[in-house]
């Protein structure tokens, strides 16, 4: 709808595009520190894939991952 508004899809549009970066920049951090965190505590073995597992979790939100989070928010790991 706001395409539709030249104003506000000049602002839109490079808004929307910062945003989708930030998103996909935090979930590559995030799965590098898991990678990192899992290589530490079980060695470079188990490792393997857990960089994309945690970006793909990363991006859903939290009530659509399955399977569901065992641990609550805030709860030490």
């Amino acid at each position: 709808v706001l395409t539709f508004i030249p104003v506000a899809a000049a602002v839109g549009s490079p808004l929307a595009l910062l945003f989708l970066i930030v998103i996909f920049g935090d979930a590559i951090r995030n799965g590098r520190k898991a990678r990192d965190a899992v290589t530490a505590k079980y060695g470079a073995g188990a490792s393997v894939g857990i960089t994309s597992y945690a970006f793909m979790r990363a991006l859903l939100p939290r009530r659509m991952r399955r399977p569901p989070p065992r641990v609550n928010r805030g709860d030490p790991i």
